[in-house]
């Protein structure tokens, strides 16, 4: 009984990613997991997070998807100002269509985008305001179509 929720589990995933972006059918989406794509730096001192499955990514025939979730001690803005530099200049060459603050500048968002991809960066401030250092998560979709 229970490889049959295993099971169900599993195909309700792939019914909602399905859902969602609909790649054609014959596109060969592949499921990749633990892989950052390559135009998507992050900051170096970032540890990519991977447990339950936090970071994943699909690519196929013209199509990516994907979502890479990092921590990084480090200050909000320095976090911002890598995303507003490092991923805009040659080889990566995204174009930043803006970067807006919510949760009282708790929240920074960026948005980028290049040919046909969308992506969006959200750095999310979660240690406590007192913390020696602040720990951010930065959580970067590529083509969201949750969005």
């Amino acid at each position: 009984a229970m490889r049959l929720v295993t099971l169900m589990a599993a195909a309700l995933c792939v019914a909602q990613f399905a859902a969602c972006e609909t790649p054609p059918a014959d596109s060969g989406s592949v499921y990749i997991t633990n892989e950052s794509f390559e135009d998507l730096p992050a900051p170096k001192d970032a540890l990519y997070q991977t447990a339950k499955d936090e970071s994943y990514a699909y690519r196929g025939k013209g199509f990516r998807w994907g979502q890479f979730v990092y921590l990084y001690d480090a200050e909000l803005e320095q976090a911002v100002d890598f995303y507003k530099t490092v991923p805009t200049q040659p080889p990566y060459s995204w174009a930043l269509g803006g970067v807006s603050y919510r949760d009282s500048l708790k929240t920074a968002i960026l948005e980028m985008n290049k040919n046909e991809d969308r992506c969006r960066i959200e750095i999310r401030r979660i240690s406590p305001d007192k913390a020696e250092t602040t720990r951010l998560r930065i959580v970067v979709r590529l083509n969201d179509p949750k969005k």
